[in-house]
């Protein structure tokens, strides 16, 4: 067998040999003694007399394990070959909880072991189902077979498999490439698979010869599925598309299973079955992989079937080399977990070895680990078996044999630890039927089931009763503080699992021990904490499972706690030149380990980093750190070293500078005084600390004495030294000073002789030159003092003397100066200051403010001139400069003589730039010119005027349109206006009026006379509009009405609240409510003012609001726990209304969270995941909504997840990134600054979707008359909602346009397209629908041509029943196809005559499929036949019922039947057309069954119905004279004729002799292509009739070199199709016949 499974196929499979046997006894006294036990091995016999099975079991008795800790045990029933019997033993005994309970499943089978090849057996759907298969000796050419059952049900089915080479030659022969030639196949069971249908392995194989003489085998999973009877064809589909082993190439010749497993548990890509292969390179190929393995296999491969059924390959090192030359055999248990461990096993002869190796999902091997334990001294076995465990497990369960000698093991695949098993040793019986045993899984360990002799199983038996552990190694320990961190091996389990380890520790040396208390925990280190530091350990170990606690481990060696110092403290240092002298206090501990070193470490960048000075090592708490650079900052840190480690380190020391004294410094410079020099020089090198000071020292006597100048320490580089003596010499040096020190003072500078500056100037006065921009200053020379006087500083201020600036006049001594360049208008006051050698002198007293001013500007151009009545109007410009000095005047020069002579307009001073001019000569020209004056004068006068004639005095112009306000008392309203011209005579007063109705009438305000432009019209009425007029007043006249105002509405303030506002405090807020004022003062309410105090109304405050007319209001911001009252004041468009009496006084309080929001609404998003919610702002309780938290639930509310939206006050929010599919619950909760709200008390739930996936495949049409069938596949994922409806689409332009077809919404996957244009080529897509909305549209399905519409097809047979009335009777059809036309009507017909005539049923136009036929006679029997109708046409004649008489019983008038004759002719007189006459049918004679019967006689074509044996016999054809009719079916032997007509019967008894039927071969001509040929049809028309009482109809079509086989067979499929058609109740075999010709084929039928 090429298969060497892991477990081990050879095994699973095996067969017992056939021995002699005899019964059992019911229980066995005593036990073979050929098998000798040793460690902990039990037997039991299995004593059941089954088991004495004779003979000719044969190779058809076989034995494997099962999940249910025992064994099948299955075979022929020796007390009828035609059966076999499965028994299921389990822990040694018959399985009670196999087949119903009662052990055994026993059923029929097609193969007697004669003709039985080979029988074989697998579970499958992880154990709960079994399959056998029974294969035929000549299974290449012959039937096969597949029996299924399931553990608690037994027996289920059997399946019918095909022909062996039919199986092989279809589905191996074309997979091979060109290189390769098919030779042959075979199939085999695959063991314990998780799928819920058998699978089979084909495996195929080929040969090329290029690569050598061997096979190449590719091998594939099949899955079958069929009927539930025997003798159904079981259907064969591949569960992947490519081999499980590709075909080999050069250098890689053939490939051998070794192993396999199954998970049940795998999805998607995870690999349902993982396969093991062997590869050689060998150019013929070796042998199967023995226990003895050489390198001849050099290639291993893993091979995975995914869930999805994709085959994937990895090239894998599995288990080459074992211990050096060792090579072995990989045992994989048949089920896993998705991580398979597995057990591999090899031995050089001497001894065995086994190792753990752990396979990950991709194929690579994740460990490969040798076991240790029992399997070492096992010796050398070869042979390995590995059990297959009900629950796949990492502990794996193994038997090893060789000869006769074995063994039964236990390994942990995740220790690599074997457990010690039982043993055994067998003589005498052939090695134990020469490993014809089965290892299994049972309830306590490991069995294994093995013959002998031949009526004896015995069961071998390792128990796995635990034992107290093994005692554990001495543990190993790492010191701690005040701990120690102990670790160790795990001893062997004895055979349960370790549950916990009990620790104890001494510290004598053993004398004393005591317990840890440290918990349960089975992991092998734990850390003993408590302990002393400095106090020497040891530790010993014990190891408890549920046998008890093992010994003591021998002890550890000592360890001794201790841990690092603690921190040193108080690290301080001073600095130096380039180093620091750094100090410190001790640690407080040295934690049991005495401090030999300090490691210090210093950082110059505020610790980031830090570096460590080298130092040898002490224990002194002092260092000095050197090789720093001075300037730089320094931190430093300590840490105390001892036997345990360093410790943490100290608290980072202040910064310190490295540094030394400064540089010497330049000699200075120096300028003299007034007994004083100034000094000053360059700053010398600081060398790490920053100068702070100088020493400055001077000496008067050449440097031979120096005397230190007293001053404020400063880092300035010049100083000035007063106090000195005027005329004596004087030099200085400098030294400077920093935290170091003071350094070396510079040479002496230069000599410098003080003397004094010029005393104060005085006289100083100024005065104007006439000249714009200018002042002149003069004052009396002071003393030089000494020195001459050399220049003059003169000084100015703009400010008053707060601030002075030097005025540029160059070097001059003289005592006076012009000042040029000031501003006009600037006020200005001066200084001076007398300068000599030595310096300036004091500043004279400062002059008075003075300003430079000059002349105004002149007028640019001339003034207008403009004459009105009685006045002329002047305007002008104001001149461009002012000369310094403001304008207070303009002169105003008039001539009526063309400008002769001038004269002065008298007029009151003005700085205005216009003028009225009156009382002038009416007739007369004028002429003007204006000049400005100032505080200097007048300025040059503008160019004259255009001349102007004076006109007469008239009344005043009109008044503009007045202005109209409210007064400040109710009804009262202020008018004002603007006065008009007076036109040369002064205005003496003002006419008021006012108008109610628009301006049609007027009424005159009496307000006596004045010429004022303001009046106040009293006494108005509130509410009403009113508008005004004005007319002005002068000697001469009135002057025209101004335009009236515009409308006013007399109003006023409203009144005074009735009452009080109500208030009402609740958390953060107060709520006011108030009624509306009872008048409003003729003008609506605009605002109310309201106000708060808190002082009992001694002070009021206004709350700002906003504007609002609302009657109520919420105050927020009070302070919580104040008192409050409040007043209300209603305002309008005349102001505020007189406050309300005061509310009662409530006390504010505190704000609180939002209260709980009520309601959320959540709808689906645009976009797939997405959910929008939205909901109502909750009470915000005092303190503004600032944030809202949404959560959503994925479990119905038991956890909330938080939606991370950001800080947003909006009261909606789009939830994004939700799982497809899963209903979410969603609420929200409001925040403020007081906290967050309570959340809702119910939430919302929503269900997220989206449209659904694209179809995966796309949909099949298949047209059909008059309509098309669009079919589909649902998508694979519905977007989370279940589907609705399909989008239908078709077109028949290919694609350019798409129309939707109108349906009934369905999720069903097929839809009949009705009222397509016939001979039109259509293409359809799908679009799937669900809540959602419509997903991707598919692929375009395959196009189709729309077939014309036809008539209906024909109705089956009717079934008819005797109605509830006399001559009534029921009949009933199912619907045919309408071929595209919708069905409109059914013509039912009735035939009293067995078909010969038929009358139609008038029930008029129906689409029903049951009608009441009425008024038939009683007594006669009719058929029935319907037939379909549509718009296309009438389909033909349904199928006829069966013969049915209507209700109730013959009429007592019907005339008794005619006496039959006693002979087989009639002498009855021919009455024509009424009663048959003269019939005969010959002698008494055998008629082959199924006819013809031929009868002859008069008035035959009156006959209804021929009886034959109490049985209508189809007429086959009528006339007058014949009646031609077919023998009925399964009617042999004897039988009456009887002739049944309108008016009775003839009966001729026991006249005709029908012969038994039996088979009937009919040949059929030829076929010609894929039909018969038309003379091969007119052969099976004609001889269709005998096939009536036919039990199998045989079609064998013939096949020759030129035909293949499943050609002919196809044929034969389709001929018995066709026939199946015209009679369903016989029952159709194809088959195939080899034959020169292969156009001819045969009907064989047997009756």
């Amino acid at each position: 067998m090429r298969l060497k499974f892991g477990v081990a196929v050879a095994t699973i499979f095996a067969t017992f040999v056939s021995l002699a046997v005899t019964a059992l006894p019911a229980a066995a006294a005593s036990y073979p003694t050929n098998i000798t036990l040793g460690g902990s091995t039990s037997r039991t016999d299995i004593t059941d007399a089954e088991l004495a099975i004779p003979s000719n079991w044969n190779s058809s008795r076989q034995a494997i394990q099962n999940s249910h800790n025992g064994i099948y045990y299955y075979g022929t029933d020796p007390a009828n070959s035609s059966k076999l019997i499965v028994r299921s033993y389990k822990d040694g005994a018959l399985d009670t909880g196999f087949a119903g309970g009662t052990g055994q499943a026993s059923f029929s089978v097609p193969l007697t072991p004669s003709n039985r090849g080979s029988i074989d057996m697998a579970t499958y759907d992880n154990g709960a189902k079994w399959m056998i298969l029974e294969q035929n000796s000549n299974a290449n050419s012959a039937v096969n077979y597949l029996h299924l059952g399931t553990y608690s049900g037994g027996y289920a089915s059997t399946l019918t498999l095909p022909v062996g080479s039919d199986f092989y030659n279809t589905y191996c022969v074309n997979k091979p490439t060109a290189s390769y030639s098919q030779t042959g196949g075979k199939i085999a069971l695959i063991q314990d698979s998780g799928y819920s249908t058998p699978v089979l392995m084909l495996s195929c194989y080929a040969s090329n010869a290029t690569l050598g003489s061997s096979s190449n085998y590719y091998d594939y999973l099949v899955s079958i599925t069929g009927g539930t009877t025997l003798g159904t064809a079981g259907t064969y589909s591949f569960l992947s598309s490519t081999s499980l082993t590709p075909l080999a190439a050069a250098g890689n010749l053939s490939s051998v299973l070794g192993a396999y497993t199954s998970w049940a548990g795998a999805t998607g890509t995870q690999p349902k079955m993982t396969f093991f292969y062997y590869r050689s390179s060998s150019a013929t190929a070796p042998s199967s992989p023995s226990a003895y393995e050489t390198a001849t296999w050099s290639e291993r491969v893993i091979t995975r079937i995914s869930a999805g059924n994709a085959v994937s390959s990895t090239s894998s090192a599995w288990v080459g080399a074992i211990n050096g030359a060792r090579t072995g055999t990989l045992m994989v248990p048949t089920r896993n977990n998705g991580t398979i461990y597995a057990l591999a096993h090899a031995s050089d002869g001497t001894t065995s070895v086994m190792n753990v190796v752990t396979f990950n999902q991709t194929g690579s091997a994740a460990s490969n680990v040798t076991v240790t334990g029992a399997t070492g001294a096992a010796g050398p076995l070869n042979r390995a078996e590995i059990v297959a465990p009900a629950t796949p497990s990492t502990t794996l369960k193994v038997a090893l044999k060789d000869g006769g000698s074995g063994g039964l093991w236990q390994v942990n695949a995740t220790t690599a630890v074997a457990s010690a098993g039982s043993t055994f040793t067998s003589s005498g019986i052939g090695s134990i039927e020469t490993l014809n045993w089965i290892p299994s899984e049972d309830s306590t360990g490991i069995s294994m089931y093995a013959r002998t002799s031949t009526t004896n199983i015995a069961r071998l038996s390792f128990s796995m009763a635990p034992v107290v552990p093994s005692t554990p190694a001495a543990p190993t320990g790492t010191y701690g503080d005040g701990q120690v961190s102990l670790s160790w091996t795990a001893p062997s389990n004895g055979g349960a699992t370790i549950t916990d380890y009990e620790i104890d520790y001494s510290s004598d040396s053993g004398t004393t021990w005591t317990t840890f208390a440290d918990g349960t925990s089975a992991t092998t280190s734990a850390t003993v904490t408590g302990l002393t530091n400095g106090t020497a350990y040891t530790f010993r170990i014990r190891a408890i499972n549920s046998a008890g606690t093992s010994a003591s481990s021998s002890a550890s060696t000592a360890v001794t706690p201790k841990a690092v110092t603690s921190a040193p403290t108080s690290v301080t240092g001073t600095f130096g030149n380039a180093q620091v002298a750094l100090s410190w206090t001790a640690p407080s501990t040295d934690n049991g380990s005495a401090i030999t070193d300090y490691t210090i470490q210093y950082s110059s960048n505020a610790g980031t980093s830090w570096s460590t000075f080298s130092h040898t090592a002490s224990t002194s708490t002092s260092v000095t750190v050197t090789g720093l650079t001075n300037g730089t900052s320094y931190t430093f840190k300590v840490a105390a070293v001892n036997g345990a480690g360093t410790s943490a380190y100290s608290t980072v020391s202040s910064a310190v500078v490295p540094a030394t004294i400064p540089s010497t410094a330049s000699a200075p410079s120096v300028t003299a005084g007034d007994t004083q020099v100034a000094v000053s020089w360059s700053a010398p090198t600081a060398n790490g600390c920053s100068i702070t000071d100088y020493v400055v020292e001077y000496s008067s006597d050449n440097g031979t004495t120096w005397i230190a100048f007293a001053h404020t320490a400063s880092s300035a580089t010049s100083i000035t030294v007063t106090g000195l003596t005027n005329n004596t010499a004087y030099k200085f040096h400098v030294a400077a000073v920093n935290c170091a020190g003071t350094a070396t003072f510079s040479t002496a500078s230069a000599s410098a002789t003080p003397n004094p500056v010029p005393s104060q100037t005085t006289g100083l006065t100024v005065s104007t030159n006439g000249q714009s921009n200018q002042l002149v200053l003069t004052w009396t020379a002071p003393s030089g003092n000494g020195s001459a006087v050399s220049d003059y500083i003169i000084e100015y201020s703009t400010d008053g003397g707060t601030t002075w600036l030097t005025y540029a006049d160059g070097t001059s001594n003289a005592t006076t100066a012009t000042l040029t360049g000031l501003t006009n208008g600037a006020s200005y006051t001066f200084r001076v200051s007398a300068v000599n050698g030595i310096g300036a002198g004091s500043a004279s007293t400062a002059t008075t403010s003075v300003t430079a001013i000059a002349l105004p500007g002149a007028i640019a151009s001339a003034p207008t001139a403009t004459a009105s009545p009685g006045q002329i109007v002047l305007s002008w410009s104001a001149p461009s400069s002012n000369g310094g000095s403001a304008i207070t005047d303009y002169l105003i020069q008039y001539s009526t003589n063309g400008g002769t002579s001038w004269q002065t307009w008298a007029h009151t001073a003005s700085t205005a730039t216009t003028a009225t001019l009156t009382g002038l000569t009416t007739g007369s020209s004028y002429t003007f010119k204006i000049s400005a004056t100032n505080a200097l004068g007048n300025g040059t006068a503008s160019t004259a005027s255009t001349a102007a004639i004076a006109q007469a005095a008239t009344a005043p112009s009109a008044v503009a349109q007045p202005t109209a306000t409210l007064g400040s008392n109710p009804g009262e309203v202020v008018l004002s206006w603007t006065a008009p011209a007076a036109n040369g005579s002064a205005i003496t007063d003002y006419v008021v009026q006012y108008s109610t109705d628009g301006g049609n009438t007027w009424v005159t305000f009496n307000d006596g006379t004045s010429s004022g432009t303001s009046a106040t019209i009293t006494g108005l009425t509130l509410g009403t509009n009113y508008q005004f007029k004005v007319t002005a007043v002068n000697s001469l006249g009135s002057s025209t009405a101004s335009t009236s105002s515009s409308s006013t509405p007399v109003i006023a303030v409203p009144s005074t609240l009735a009452s009080a506002p109500s208030v009402t405090s609740t958390p953060g807020q107060v709520v006011l409510t108030w009624s509306a004022p009872s008048s409003t003062g003729g003008s609506a309410i605009t605002d109310y003012l309201i106000e708060y105090s808190t002082d009992g109304g001694t002070t009021w405050v206004t709350y700002a609001d906003g504007t609002s007319t609302a009657t109520s209001a919420t105050l927020t911001g009070l302070t919580s726990n104040a008192s409050y009252s409040f007043r209300v004041s209603a305002i309008n468009a005349a102001g505020t209304a007189t406050a309300s009496t005061a509310s009662t006084t409530v006390t504010a309080q505190a704000s609180t969270a939002p209260s709980a929001i009520t309601q959320v609404t959540a709808t689906a998003g645009t976009n797939p995941g997405d959910v929008v919610l939205s909901w109502t702002a909750p009470a915000a309780n005092g303190s503004a909504i600032t944030d809202y938290v949404v959560q959503y639930s994925p479990d119905g509310g038991v956890t909330w997840l938080t939606f991370a939206d950001g800080t947003s006050t909006s009261t909606t929010a789009t939830l994004t990134g939700l799982t497809i599919g899963t209903t979410y619950s969603f609420r929200v909760t409001a925040v403020n600054s007081q906290g967050t709200g309570a959340a809702p008390s119910s939430a919302p739930s929503l269900p997220v979707i989206t449209v659904p996936n694209r179809l995966t495949y796309a949909p099949n049409a298949v047209a059909s008359p008059g309509e098309v069938t669009v079919t589909w596949s649902a998508p694979t994922n519905t977007g989370g909602s279940a589907i609705t409806d399909y989008l239908i689409e078709l077109t028949s332009n290919g694609g350019q346009t798409w129309v939707t077809y109108n349906h009934t919404p369905s999720a069903a996957t097929s839809v009949t397209v009705t009222g397509l244009t016939a001979n039109s080529t259509y293409s359809f897509r799908i679009s799937p629908i669900n809540a959602a909305g419509t997903g991707p549209v598919s692929t375009v399905a395959i196009p189709v041509v729309a077939q014309a519409a036809t008539a209906p097809a024909a109705v089956g047979t009717p079934t008819a029943t005797a109605g509830s009335n006399p001559g009534d009777v029921v009949l009933t059809w199912t619907a045919p196809a309408a071929n595209g036309s919708a069905i409109t009507d059914y013509v039912i017909e009735y035939s009293p005559d067995g078909g010969v005539t038929w009358l139609t049923f008038s029930d008029g136009t129906s689409t029903g499929t049951t009608a009441t036929i009425t008024g038939l006679t009683v007594g006669t029997s009719y058929v029935f036949r319907v037939t379909a109708v549509n718009a296309v046409g009438t389909a033909s004649a349904g199928t006829s019922s069966a013969p049915q008489a209507p209700a109730s019983q013959a009429p007592a008038s019907q005339p008794a039947p005619p006496a039959p004759s006693n002979n087989n002719s009639s002498s009855t007189p021919a009455n024509p057309r009424l009663i048959p006459a003269q019939v005969s049918f010959g002698a008494q004679r055998s008629i082959p069954a199924g006819g013809p019967l031929v009868i002859t006689g008069d008035n035959l074509d009156m006959v209804l119905v021929v009886l034959i044996g109490n049985r209508s016999a189809y007429i086959a054809s009528k006339t007058e004279t014949s009646l031609e009719v077919a023998i009925p079916k399964n009617v042999y032997g004897e039988a009456d004729l009887s002739l049944v007509f309108a008016l009775g019967n003839i009966h001729f008894p026991r006249a005709l002799h029908i012969a038994e039927p039996g088979p009937q071969k009919i040949v059929l001509g030829k076929f010609w292509k894929h039909k018969i040929s038309q003379r091969s049809a007119a052969t099976l028309l004609a001889v269709w009739p005998s096939t009536v009482g036919a039990k199998t109809v045989t079609c064998v079509a013939k096949y020759s070199g030129t035909v293949s086989r499943s050609l002919a067979m196809w044929r034969a499929r389709r001929i018995c199709a066709s026939l199946q058609v015209a009679r369903p109740s016989v029952k159709y075999v194809p088959a195939v016949s080899r034959a020169k010709s292969a156009q001819v084929f045969v009907l064989k039928i047997d009756y």
